[in-house]
């Protein structure tokens, strides 16, 4: 049976090859890209609520300005 390399292998090469010295790097870079994350989520919800409301208003004002027309 092979054994895929574990990501050890590669973490420690990576952190060499990028001058990464110590274990609180990784803690600091993980908490930013958390957070980061954290902000684009919230940033795209909100975005996507702005569409959604601007389609909403968009079509209450073609149903309103088309008297005589049932909803």
């Amino acid at each position: 049976m092979v054994h895929a390399p574990s990501g050890t292998a590669h973490l420690t090469s990576f952190s060499a090859a990028h001058d990464i010295t110590g274990g609180q790097a990784w803690v600091v870079a993980l908490l930013l890209m958390a957070v980061g994350e954290v902000v684009v989520r919230l940033g795209t919800i909100i975005v996507r609520g702005q569409l959604l409301q601007a389609r909403v208003n968009r079509e209450a004002k073609r149903t309103a300005s088309r008297p005589g027309v049932y909803a």
